[in-house]
């Protein structure tokens, strides 16, 4: 087994989620680590109940979420007196040729963030510095860095 080491946050891997799906047409029960759960599901247009976030807008949150926490890890780190802040996320998907960087056929996934920081003794230099260390956030990472995801089928239980 490789040794595979750690983040700077001490992890090396997240704890498993697991999504369990029945008859019921796109409401998914998922569980985390540390006990935590949830319900997703689809919108009614996409043919679900609605009853839960679908799972594009649970990983558009969870970036918005990520950002969110780094810019207050970040704040306290430096001793700047940063109140609050407010991170919103939008994702859409355009057609590539639109991006000037981008391939030029197809759709792209497009997820605009936009951030208000609050706090009255922040200066210019301290915010654009706090918006720049958004970009390092670990949700980010795993979206615009090398990402692998394998899939494969669960041994049959008999």
């Amino acid at each position: 087994m490789t040794d595979i080491p750690s983040t700077p946050t001490g992890r090396a891997e997240s704890g498993a989620a697991t999504a369990r799906i029945g008859a019921e047409r796109y409401h998914t029960d998922v569980t985390m680590p540390e006990g935590h759960a949830l319900v997703m599901d689809e919108p009614t247009f996409a043919g679900g109940e609605n009853d839960g976030p679908a799972p594009i807008d649970l990983l558009v949150a969870s970036l918005a979420a990520c950002k969110a926490v780094t810019l207050r890890m970040q704040a306290d780190r430096h001793g700047w007196p940063m109140t609050g802040a407010t991170v919103t996320a939008r994702h859409r998907r355009i057609p590539a040729r639109k991006l000037e960087d981008g391939p030029k056929r197809g759709m792209v996934n497009l997820i605009e963030c936009e951030i208000a920081i609050e706090g009255d003794e922040l200066n210019d230099r301290q915010r654009r510095r706090l918006l720049d260390l958004t970009s390092h956030c670990w949700v980010q990472h795993a979206l615009t860095h090398e990402t692998r995801i394998t899939t494969h089928l669960a041994p049959e239980q008999s």
